[in-house]
């Protein structure tokens, strides 16, 4: 039997009668907070932002395998993993029994797991810029005992930097030396979200025990509650917060304007203030002054820092406790003699401000700190789990392929589609997500969508930079208007301020001298016009044109080189895996998407006049834990909807009172959980189902609900009605966010998919089963040749393409609504509703996909590690080093043999792999649950597709095409002139890149072959040939036109053409292939008829490029092992083996200008863009096609193919073959406002496009010219340089005739344009032949 203390008559009066004991009563504090008290706590108003707690029931005896992940800092030494290759287990790993007990873990809020990528030097810690995590957390378990009318509520505090759980009861800061860690210890500063490893750390229940998780393992239950605990189960509150006030993510908050602009960045949403703030914090004073008697002191945030080494306290029990607790003298009060002064940024200056004597800044009327919680209802701790959310495998449906949308239509196809149906399907569903849908009737939609499917399944790195441009540009540097905005603006009121600031000197009295010394001064001060000098007047009044419009200045813009890109590795999408919304969700019960945080007066702890807010839990024990802890664990007791029998028995004043208390409390749970215990906020309370009898049916309820698809409306029907219904709740305060209330089910968190993959064709000895379509390699035999691997690992599962999704149709119903304001609308209303109703469903919909990391990382030899890092240590970034040869090609087959779910608790799901969904784009027809490949390197690789210098021999590296503004000699120009076809005379006339003429390839008229001829009015012989005079930049054209003619002679074995024998020339065959070409173009795109070329002619950019397949160099792999090294270089010589097909052009993009090239300065063939040219050529030609002589034509002429051998486009030649590290040069005729575009398979397409300093100088120079003649002129105008002639009506006003006076020379007269008047002049007439040409434009002023 205990003894009992036996204390004095006297010592009990003197404690009773005391002021200390009065002042404890009155400050509302029991003996064990007394004794715990922490005066550095900061105990101002929080702000409480909620989080999701799970818990995992384990029965005793349970034997349901887990499998353990403890990633790096976990272990029950306090010593994290030594090798990242030890932080998880293997795939597919077998695991082994949890012990019993519940198992707690709660979700950091999305907005402390959100960081920025910026470039930050290797080796830089925290290199996302995370905030800092919570450190200390507590745990609340409450309990209602059967028999009992007071809950038992039970804590554990947790200190995450140090990995250590320690009794609420017996917790001080600092005081718990001799816990035993569960993990590494972590400076509080370097506790983000990736320190244990991976992104994923936090989320992981072994990882973070003792951090973010907990174990209780309720041995105490038995001895609390000997009648056992109402309805069986319990509620757990988890509160966390920051020990050093200065990591909380609000303290940044210095006003209530900055404080919403921290909490938008943040995504929290506040909820209005109620008016009683103002007076709780008056209450809160009053209490701090009465704790002051008890010595009980809180330091402000301002205050000195808490020391680092705290010494223990005195562990005392019993009375004696609270006898030292009574008796400790308290030390002397002295007074808070320092004044913080906050820097008011938007004060002004006030002719009063020189009489005041003091200043005062009132204490901060917003939040500046936060305390993060949640609750969880229903937790069983006794007896089995009633409901479990893991699904069944056999509800699983399974796709795989190269991107999100594609495996959404597989999972979605109808079992009776036919595949062109299910190719339709996948193309409507990535045009949707690709913001694509309005493209789709375009000429160029259904290319750009199959482009955006293949460069989606690619992943790009910088090159490097390769040079630069040189621009000039105007700057917009001052004032406009006089309105006194803009760069002078700013230096009229600074100087303003620095007067005023003079005039307080030493003479200015003693007052204004400390006045101003802190004081900003307004600039904004407005002129006012009565007062102001007629000079203020008219500058205010004068233009500021000058300085808006400032001379121009230069620009130089770095030029990236190639971007490197490599192929994503395949993904695989699970439909009905019960995905959790506990990542990345925050903000799902707010229309608003925040985060609905609360003030600690919103909180729940009462029922007027019926239940005390202290009527259950009265105090927790501990004044070292912020006192909004407490506050929760009371609204747990009145929110939770399992316990309303209890604690209607245990307010009842009598049983007769008791019936209108239970259907009071059962009517609130009602509202808020429904009948099947579903917290979402748009609860269907008024339906026909009956509520549950029992917590474990109402559990099972709110799984059940949790599952059940959406029905269209209904959620947002539901969400208003029970708006409106909550007015008349008697509860006094506002509920949580459904983020941090969570009714008890077995919890089912699917993080990782762990897969088996049967890989075919690593390193095929040939790509000939393979062919170059439209935009990738297509297969015409059997794909997987080459040798076969299995391969294991394990992935991160993401609800990205349910996400993709809703985004793509919030984006399209944004712009419906844009468009509905001006009446130009798309879709009608019940379209648009059914939109919505579509995005609601979509948000949620039950999706996981998962990339197979670590599949190429595999097949490069090198190893894989889960992704686990250690945070750097400003040592670098090392390489890594290969474990095994490296394999650099991979075309054939992915065949997935086995997966499995695995979620944060180590709970796995096995995923049945027989009947697999693939994508139509990449499926086998022989093989179904095959993802065929194609050819795809697996190191970085790029085609070096660039421009270089006109003049660039074949065999040299070209310098790479640049445009410069401020030195047009240092400009690089890969236009080597132009070529503008003439079809009425079946001739091709050559200009130089400034528009010069140098001449025309046109028919002999005797032998019906080709000819050159020099241009009219340049100098020369006139039996000159092509090469003759041109610049080295020039070269490219002589030589075309030189080839042309050899081809010609050569095609016809140098004998004159039959004239009735229907046979072509070279140049003929070259005209039709162009303009066939042309119809493909949308030539005015760009180019519009700005110059005289464009609307007589079509002029054709002639264009010197170099081509090149390079892979990325090994600098990123440590190839320090020699034979590692040699293994590295065998297997890139292995891939270089293999040619690889590639086309320039592409007859399906109306904005690719690309009619064809040549190859290596092979100007004997001209090589088409598709080889279906030459077979859709309409007939043209001297007196063919729509120029017959006697024949009439009636819409498109027929087609006759070209058959010249001088176009290369009956067989493959439309295609290059190149292997890795070979360097061709093309010369590319092109459209000069067209894009030059590459199509290879292998990597993304790429497009090369004119820069307007290149081709446009030369564009507005080019004169076309029109032979004529034998013509009879008059030679009465000879003197003057001019002549009467019939002027060509699209050459404009201004035109010249130039003819042959003598065999060596030119003449150039200007053309007067003839009339009807009949006049015979005296001086005799002269047959002349000759050509008219547009007048060049006279120089403007300055220009030379």
């Amino acid at each position: 039997m205990a003894t009992q203390l036996k204390l004095a008559a006297e010592d009990v009066r003197q404690l009773t009668y005391g002021k200390r004991f009065l002042a404890a009563d009155r400050a509302q504090l029991d003996v064990r907070e007394i004794s715990t008290w922490d005066k550095y706590l900061l105990r101002e108003h929080r702000l409480l932002v909620p989080m999701n707690v799970q818990a995992l029931y384990v029965q005793p005896g349970s034997a349901e395998p887990m499998v353990r992940l403890p990633m790096l800092v976990a272990g029950p030494t306090g010593k994290g993993v030594e090798d990242p290759e030890d932080g998880m287990p293997e795939p597919f790993a077998a695991g082994t029994p949890r012990p019993a007990g519940v198992h707690l873990h709660w979700a950091m809020p999305d907005a402390l797991l959100r960081g920025t990528l910026a470039t930050r030097a290797d080796g830089a810690a925290n290199r996302l810029a995370l905030p800092v995590l919570p450190d200390r957390w507590v745990v609340l378990r409450i309990l209602l005992a059967r028999g009992s009318k007071n809950a038992v509520t039970t804590g554990w505090v947790l200190e995450a930097d140090r990995a250590i759980a320690v009794p609420l009861g017996s917790w001080t800061e600092g005081g718990s030396k001799s816990a035993v860690p569960a993990g590494e210890t972590i400076e509080r500063g370097r506790l983000t979200g990736t320190v244990g490893g991976s992104i994923s750390w936090s989320g992981v229940y072994d990882a973070v025990l003792n951090r973010f998780a907990f174990h209780d393992t309720l041995a105490d239950v038995a001895a609390l509650a000997p009648q056992g605990v109402d309805e069986d189960c319990a509620a757990y509150v988890v509160a966390g917060w920051w020990s050093d006030p200065a990591l909380d993510p609000l303290d940044k908050a210095r006003s209530s304007n900055s404080l919403d602009e921290l909490l938008a960045r943040l995504r929290w949403g506040l909820l209005y203030e109620w008016g009683d703030e103002k007076w709780t914090q008056e209450q809160d004073r009053a209490q701090f002054e009465l704790r002051k008697a008890l010595g009980l002191t809180t330091e402000e945030r301002w205050s000195s820092k808490r020391p680092l080494d705290i010494p223990a306290p005195v562990k005392r029990t019993g009375v004696a406790a609270a006898a030292a607790a009574v008796a400790a003298a308290a030390p002397a009060y002295t007074p808070i003699d320092k004044t913080f002064v906050e820097v008011q940024m938007l004060t002004a200056a006030s002719t009063f401000s020189a009489d005041a004597g003091r200043r005062f800044v009132a204490p901060p009327w917003h939040l500046r700190s936060s305390l993060l919680h949640g609750a969880i209802y229903g937790v069983p701790v006794a007896g089995t789990a009633p409901v479990d959310r893991r699904p069944s495998a056999g509800t699983l449906r399974v796709a795989i392929g190269q991107h999100e949308d594609e495996m959404l239509a597989a999972l979605s196809a109808a079992p009776q589609a036919t595949p062109e149906q299910r190719r339709a399907s996948e193309r409507l569903l990535t045009a949707f997500t690709a913001q694509k849908i309005n493209r789709l009737g375009s000429p160029d939609g259904l290319v750009e969508l199959e482009e955006h499917e293949h460069a989606a399944a690619f992943t790009s790195v910088p090159g490097g930079i390769d040079g630069d441009d040189r621009y000039m540009q105007r700057v917009q540097t001052g004032g406009a208007g006089g309105m006194a905005v803009g760069k002078y603006r700013g230096q009229r009121a600074t100087a303003n301020v620095e007067a005023v600031k003079k005039g307080l000197g030493e003479g200015a009295p003693r007052a204004a001298q400390a006045v101003g010394g802190t004081t900003v001064y307004s600039s904004k001060s407005k002129p006012t016009l009565i007062n102001a000098s007629a000079a203020r007047v008219n500058d205010i009044a004068r233009s500021r044109v000058g300085e808006v419009l400032a001379p121009t200045e230069s620009r130089i813009v770095k030029r990236p080189a190639a971007r490197f890109a490599f192929p994503d590795e395949p993904m695989v999408a699970i439909r009905g895996a019960s995905r959790s919304l506990r990542h990345g969700n925050d903000g799902r019960g707010s229309a608003a998407g925040t985060l609905t945080c609360r003030w600690p007066t919103h909180v729940i702890q009462e029922i007027s006049g019926v239940i005390a807010k202290d009527r259950f839990v009265r105090s927790l024990g501990n004044g070292s834990v912020p006192s909004e802890a407490l506050t929760l664990a009371r609204e747990a007791v009145l929110h939770d909807p399992y316990h309303d029998d209890w604690i209607a028995d245990a307010v009842a004043p009598s049983a007769a009172g008791r019936t209108g208390i239970f259907n009071r409390l059962k009517a609130e749970s009602v509202l808020r959980f429904g009948v099947d215990g579903t917290y979402d906020g748009a609860t269907a309370f008024l339906g026909s189902a009956a509520a549950p009898k029992t917590a474990r049916a109402a559990r099972a309820g709110a799984a059940a609900a949790a599952q059940r698809p959406i029905e269209p409306g209904v959620q947002q029907h539901q969400r208003m009605v029970a708006d409106e219904t909550r007015k008349l709740s008697l509860y006094k305060g506002a509920d949580p966010d459904l983020v941090g209330v969570t009714t008890w089910a077995q919890p089912w968190i699917p993080m990782w998919l762990e897969w088996e993959l049967q890989v075919e064709g690593i390193d095929p000895p040939t790509l000939e089963a393979w062919h170059l379509g439209a935009v990738d390699l297509e297969t015409q035999g059997t794909a997987g040749q080459g040798a076969g691997t299995v391969l294991r690992g394990r992935a991160l599962l993401t609800t990205g393409a349910a996400h993709t999704l809703h985004r793509a149709i919030s984006d399209w119903l944004t712009a419906e609504d844009k468009l509905d304001a001006i009446h130009a609308g798309q879709v009608d209303e019940a379209t648009e509703a059914a939109y919505q109703t579509l995005d609601a469903a979509v948000d949620k919909l039950d999706v996981v996909t998962a990339a197979l990391d670590g599949m190429r990382t595999q097949l490069l030899g090198l190893a894989v590690t889960d992704g686990l890092r250690r945070p750097a240590s400003g040592g670098g970034i090392a390489n890594p080093a290969p474990i095994a040869p490296p394999h650099m090609l991979l075309a054939g087959a992915l065949t997935l043999t086995r997966a499995r779910l695995l979620d944060a608790f180590g709970r796995t799901l096995d995923v049945p792999v027989g009947q697999v969904a693939v994508p139509m784009r990449s499926a086998l027809p022989a093989r179904p649950n095959a993802l065929a490949v194609a050819p795809r390197l697996m190191r970085p690789a790029r085609w070096q597709f660039k421009l270089v210098d006109a003049k660039t021999e074949v065999g040299t590296v070209g310098v790479d095409a640049r445009v410069d503004q401020i030195d047009t000699t240092l400009q690089v120009n890969p236009v080597a002139g132009f070529v503008m076809p003439d079809h009425l005379d079946e001739s091709l006339e050559l200009f130089s890149v400034d528009g010069s003429p140098i001449g025309e390839l046109l028919h002999e008229p005797v032998s019906g072959g080709v000819m050159w001829e020099i241009a009219a009015g340049r100098e020369g012989p006139a039996d000159s040939g092509p090469l003759y005079g041109l610049a080295p930049a020039q070269q490219a054209l002589g030589r075309f036109a030189s080839g042309l003619v050899a081809a010609d002679a050569a095609a016809r074995a140098r004998a004159p053409l039959a004239p009735d024998s229907g046979q072509e020339t070279a140049l003929s065959a070259l005209l039709r292939a162009i303009d066939t070409t042309l119809w493909t173009v949308d030539s005015f795109a760009a180019l519009g008829s700005e110059h005289v070329a464009g609307l007589v002619g079509r002029p054709i950019a002639v264009v010197r490029a170099q081509l090149k397949l390079e892979l990325r160099p090994p600098d990123d792999i440590d190839l320090s092992d020699a034979q590692r090294a040699e293994e590295w270089v065998d297997a890139e010589r292995e891939a270089a083996r293999h040619a690889f097909p590639v086309r320039i052009g592409e007859v399906t993009r109306s904005d690719d200008g690309v009619l064809g090239f040549f190859v290596d300065d092979d100007y004997a063939h001209f090589r088409l863009v598709d080889k279906a040219i030459a077979g859709t050529a309409a007939e043209a030609g001297r007196s063919r096609g729509q120029l017959g002589l006697y024949a009439s034509v009636t819409g498109m002429p027929p087609r006759t193919s070209i058959t010249h051998p001088y176009i290369a486009g009956t067989d493959d030649a439309d295609t290059l073959m190149l292997h890795i590290g070979q360097s061709v040069t093309l010369t590319i005729f092109m459209h000069p406002a067209g894009k030059a575009m590459l199509t290879s398979g292998v990597l993304p397409r790429k497009a090369l496009q004119l820069a307007r300093d290149w081709v446009g100088p030369g564009l507005a120079t080019i004169a076309p010219s029109l032979r004529t003649g034998p013509v009879m002129v008059e030679t009465d105008l000879d003197k003057e340089g001019q002549v009467r002639l019939p002027k060509v009506s699209v050459f404009g006003k201004d035109q010249n005739f130039l003819w042959r006076d003598t065999p060596a020379t030119w003449r150039t007269d200007a053309i007067l344009a003839a009339t009807q008047t009949a006049l015979l002049p005296d001086t005799p007439a002269e047959l002349r032949e000759g050509w008219i040409r547009v007048a060049p434009d006279a120089p403007k002023e300055g220009q030379p």
